[in-house]
């Protein structure tokens, strides 16, 4: 009767192991030490040369591909939960659930504090920031103006976990944990255009 080949002969095994072996990845990028907590949102900017880490220790961070740590935001007391650059890179926001404030790119100045906190994502087409919150419901801000200028009435008490625009920013997209479902917003008017729920 023929012996059985050990099994680290085998094609299966040797495969494996040469795969493994042989086709480590690489990062494009390692983020040294730099939060004291976990990081709680990523954000790229359009270029894709600059990240921004938010942080459960209540500060962002910007950094290069290079792994270098530009600069760090600070002046919240609860964690950093959202994260956008506008689409000409000219701004980016920091929002969590106290405050959302929106810094000058290149700079790092301030520029304006929303006293709403929650979701942010700039509008792609106007001069507008967005702001969802379970609590208080999705607010359009003009940029520089503490005041909003559309306010969608809907609330959750789970929070709203995710927001993203079309394109062109006709259509508002809307997470909603406490009832599973997606929703979906007009930009202009605030009315609700479709409701998908997902479970």
């Amino acid at each position: 009767m023929a012996l059985q080949k050990p099994y680290w002969k085998s094609w299966p095994y040797f495969l494996f192991k040469h795969y493994t072996m042989t086709t480590a990845i690489k990062p494009v990028l390692t983020v040294p030490e730099g939060h004291l907590e976990a990081i709680t949102c990523l954000a790229f900017s359009h270029d894709g040369q600059y990240i921004l880490t938010g942080s459960a220790d209540t500060t962002a961070k910007i950094w290069n591909l290079k792994s270098q740590m530009l600069r760090t935001v600070k002046g919240f007391e609860q964690p950093v939960q959202s994260l956008a650059f506008s689409k000409s890179n000219e701004r980016y926001a920091v929002g969590s659930a106290e405050k959302t404030m929106v810094y000058e790119a290149e700079s790092g100045d301030w520029l304006q504090t929303y006293e709403q906190g929650g979701i942010v994502a700039f509008h792609p087409e106007a001069e507008q920031i967005v702001v969802a919150n379970g609590g208080v419901g999705i607010s359009f801000f003009n940029f520089n103006s503490a005041e909003p200028v559309l306010t969608i009435n809907h609330t959750s008490e789970t929070g709203i976990s995710n927001m993203t625009f079309s394109p062109n920013g006709d259509l508002l997209a809307t997470s909603d944990e406490e009832a599973n479902t997606f929703l979906i917003w007009d930009s202009t008017t605030g009315e609700k255009v479709v409701e998908v729920p997902l479970g």
